[in-house]
C-alpha cells in the first residue's frame, strides 16, 4: 500500500474504529472508500478486531489498514499476519516500536509528554500520537511542545476528545498532520447499520480538513 504518513497529511483525518461485529467490516470499508478515505485504524478492544481487520485486508479495496490500541509485540505480530499495514499505539512502548522499525512497519505511538515526545523523535520517530488530546489542554499544548521540538519538526496527530468540530482548529497548525477518532464512525450510527450516514461524516470532514488547510497554503 502507499505511504500510509503521506495519505495521512493529505487527507487530514484517520477513523478510529471498534467494531464489535466483523461482520459489518466490509459495508464500513466501503462506506469510507466511497467518501475518499484512504486509511483507518481499527483498535485491538473486541474480540472481532483481527477477524475486521484480516476481512478489511482482504477486500483488495485501496485502504491502508491499522490496528490500534496495540500495547505489546506479540498484538502487533497478530496485527500484521492478519493483515494490518501500520500501527498505532496509546503510549510510548519501546519493544513495539523497535520491533516496528526494526521490520519497516510503520508506527504512530501515543505520547502525552515532552519526556515522551523527545523519546520517541530520538528513536526515528516523526509522526506522533498526542493523546488524550482534549484532556492535555489541546491545540494549547500542542503548540507549546512544539516551541522547544521545532529543529526536530515533530509531525502531531491529536487523538482523544477529538471531534468534527475540532477539524477548523487544528488544519490550520502546519505540524498537525492528522486528527484522528471515533466521530468518523459512531457507535449508534455501526449498531443501527447507517452507512450512509457514516459515508456522509467521512464526506464532510475530509472537505473541512482540505478548506481549513488552504488557510495554510495561504490561498
Amino acid at each position: 500500500m502507499n505511504d500510509i504518513y503521506q495519505i495521512l497529511e493529505e487527507d487530514g483525518i484517520l477513523p478510529i474504529v471498534n467494531i464489535q461485529d466483523a461482520s459489518k467490516a466490509k459495508a464500513l470499508l466501503n462506506a469510507y472508500c466511497k467518501a475518499g478515505i484512504r486509511a483507518m485504524e481499527v483498535t485491538l478492544r473486541s474480540e472481532a478486531a483481527l477477524s475486521a481487520i484480516q476481512a478489511i485486508a482482504n477486500s483488495k479495496m485501496p485502504m491502508n489498514i491499522g490496528a490500534g490500541t496495540v500495547l505489546t509485540v506479540d498484538e502487533c505480530k497478530r496485527s500484521l499476519k492478519h493483515g494490518a499495514t501500520f500501527m498505532v499505539t496509546p503510549c510510548l512502548n519501546e519493544k513495539v516500536v523497535r520491533f516496528c522499525l526494526d521490520h519497516s512497519v510503520p508506527v504512530i505511538p501515543g505520547c502525552s509528554t515532552a519526556t515522551e515526545i523527545f523519546r520517541a523523535l530520538e528513536l526515528g520517530i516523526n509522526v506522533i500520537k498526542f493523546f488524550p488530546a482534549k484532556n492535555l489542554g489541546g491545540l494549547d499544548t500542542v503548540k507549546a511542545l512544539l516551541g522547544p521540538f521545532e529543529k526536530m519538526n515533530p509531525k502531531f496527530m491529536p487523538t482523544g476528545g477529538i471531534n468534527e468540530a475540532s477539524i477548523e482548529e487544528y488544519a490550520p497548525i502546519p505540524n498537525v498532520i492528522a486528527l484522528a477518532g471515533s466521530w468518523l464512525a459512531p457507535r449508534n450510527l455501526l449498531l443501527n447499520n447507517d452507512f450512509q450516514g457514516i459515508e456522509e461524516i467521512a464526506l464532510r470532514s475530509l472537505r473541512a480538513w482540505r478548506e481549513n488547510r488552504r488557510i495554510l497554503a495561504g490561498e
